[in-house]
C-alpha cells in the first residue's frame, strides 16, 4: 500500500480509502490511486485488511444437505445477494467440524443456518457469544431470540385444502407428510387436518403418508 502512496504521491490512509470505499476523496485523487493500482499490479491483501478492519468479508451458509432443485435455485440466490452486498460465501454442509471451522469472528462475520443443519446446542452457543446469525426455514428454540425467516405453512397448506374442498368438492385429501421430525412437516399436517375439521370432514389415516419429501 505504501508504495501504491507513493506511486501516487497520496498518503497510504488515502490509498486504503480509496480501496474500501470509505471516507471522502476527490475524483481526481482516486483516479491517481486507481491509476497507481494498475501501473503497479497491485493486489490488495485480503487478511491484511480482514485484520485491520476486524472484519473478513465473508458470510457462512451451513447446509443440512444439498442436490434438490429447491437447495440449488435458493444457492444462487443467497450467493448473489451476498456478491451485491461485498461478502464472499462460505458453505458448509450439516457436521462439527464444519461448524467449528466456519463460525467465529475469524472466519466469517455472521452465519445463515439453514433448517435442522444445526443443533440447538450450536444455536445456543451461537446466541450467548452474540455472534450474528439468521435462521432460514426454522424457528428460533424456545428460551432464544434468534431472528429467523419462515414460509407461511400454516396458511399455505390451509388454501390448498379449502381449495379443493370449497372449489372442487373434494373429501378424500392425501397428504404426504414429509421427513419425520421435520418442524415443517409437523405445521404442515397440523393445518391439513385443521382445514378437514373446519369443513367437518374427518381424518383418515390411510390418506395420510410420510416420508415423502425432498427438501
Amino acid at each position: 500500500m505504501e508504495e501504491v502512496a507513493r506511486h501516487a504521491g497520496v498518503s497510504p490512509a488515502t490509498v486504503s480509502r480509496v480501496l474500501n470505499d470509505r471516507g471522502k476523496c476527490s475524483a481526481a485523487t482516486r483516479e491517481r490511486v486507481l491509476a497507481a493500482i494498475r501501473d503497479l499490479g497491485y493486489v490488495a491483501n485480503p487478511a491484511a485488511r480482514s485484520l485491520a478492519q476486524g472484519k473478513t468479508g465473508s458470510l457462512g451458509l451451513l447446509l443440512p444437505a444439498v442436490g434438490t432443485d429447491f437447495i440449488s435455485s435458493f444457492l444462487q440466490f443467497v450467493a448473489g445477494a451476498a456478491t451485491d452486498e461485498g461478502y464472499d460465501l462460505l458453505i458448509a454442509l450439516r457436521s462439527e467440524g464444519s461448524q467449528r471451522r466456519m463460525l467465529g469472528r475469524h472466519n466469517t462475520d455472521g452465519v445463515l443456518v439453514f433448517g435442522s443443519a444445526m443443533g440447538e446446542p450450536g444455536l445456543r452457543l451461537l446466541s450467548s457469544e452474540g455472534f450474528p446469525a439468521l435462521l432460514l426455514y426454522r424457528s428460533s428454540p424456545e428460551g432464544l431470540s434468534l431472528p429467523s425467516v419462515l414460509i407461511d405453512n400454516e396458511a399455505g397448506v390451509r388454501a390448498a385444502v379449502d381449495h379443493l374442498i370449497e372449489a372442487h368438492g373434494r373429501r378424500r385429501i392425501a397428504f404426504l407428510r414429509g421427513r419425520a421430525g421435520s418442524e415443517d412437516a409437523a405445521r404442515r399436517e397440523a393445518a391439513y387436518r385443521a382445514s378437514l375439521a373446519h369443513h367437518g370432514i374427518p381424518v383418515e389415516p390411510e390418506l395420510c403418508r410420510g416420508g415423502l419429501s425432498a427438501e
